[in-house]
């Protein structure tokens, strides 16, 4: 019964994932004519880095579509952008096609990667292809970092960062 009870909020969950991204580009929508001004969204990679301190790092996020100098592939890249508080320049990471993430995404259930969250959260060992994708090339970057302040983009805000176990099978947000 209660296995049952489970999988029908599982079912639930995932048939309403349409819906709730309908209601944020609604949202959005909404919000631009309810605040037409022009906001400066600008912003200076040098103002986040004088604020941070030895052992911290800080990681932007970034997605685009693929042009190759003729035409658009519909191919979409993440990249990081990499810097502490003694950068000269971020450092920039490619990371992975979309079409990667989306297929790691389709193979696990949004209920499991928020397994991982929050006071109680669990170690979960079905995200490791995640974790390889998203987090293992920019470790080279983070020894005798103690604090990352990152801002994820596109398909990433949809991941908990719990969620990337790291090689020790720690979480991720833990260690």
């Amino acid at each position: 019964l209660i296995t049952s009870e489970l999988q029908n909020n599982i079912n639930t969950y995932d048939s309403l994932y349409p819906i709730t991204n309908q209601l944020e580009v609604d949202l959005t929508k909404q919000h631009h004519l309810k605040f037409p001004k022009k906001r400066n969204l600008n912003k200076d990679w040098r103002k986040i880095q004088s604020k941070l301190k030895d052992n911290e790092i800080a990681i932007e996020f970034s997605h685009f579509d693929y042009w190759n100098s003729k035409e658009w592939k519909g191919d979409v890249y993440y990249t990081a952008y990499i810097f502490d508080n003694e950068t000269e320049t971020p450092q920039l990471e490619i990371l992975f096609e979309e079409k990667e993430l989306k297929q790691i995404l389709k193979n696990n259930s949004p209920n499991s990667l928020y397994k991982a969250r929050g006071s109680k959260g669990k170690s979960i060992s079905n995200t490791k292809d995640l974790y390889e994708l998203v987090w293992l090339p920019l470790e080279s970057d983070l020894n005798n970092i103690k604090t990352i302040y990152f801002s994820p983009s596109g398909l990433l805000k949809q991941i908990p960062i719990a969620a990337l176990n790291s090689k020790k099978q720690h979480i991720l947000s833990n260690s």
